[in-house]
């Protein structure tokens, strides 16, 4: 998509589906890989900054997802199923 092709009203879209419950989540699991795969660099080309900025965010804005989302790509099951409420709560929402 062209830049020029991007409107008022798409922008707003956008932004209110990044402050979404699932907009979140897709943020959340960008912020998980992304960290995995920094942390994985071990030469001149680490970004420490940026990883330690990405880290703060995962960490501050979206606490407890880390486990949930391990959980979801590495095939493991949670102990039970986690209802809305504590998903909400693990998100820092009120539902």
């Amino acid at each position: 998509m062209d830049q020029n092709d991007v409107t008022e009203e798409t922008q707003r879209e956008a932004i209110a589906f990044a402050n979404s419950l699932r907009g979140n989540f897709i943020t959340a699991k960008a912020l998980y890989f992304g960290i995995k795969s920094l942390d994985s660099v071990r030469d001149h080309t680490r970004e420490s900054s940026d990883l330690k900025d990405m880290q703060f965010m995962f960490d501050n804005l979206f606490p407890g997802l880390g486990r949930l989302i391990e959980n979801q790509y590495n095939g493991e099951n949670l102990p039970r199923e986690m209802t809305h409420r504590e998903f909400m709560a693990m998100l820092g929402e009120e539902e």
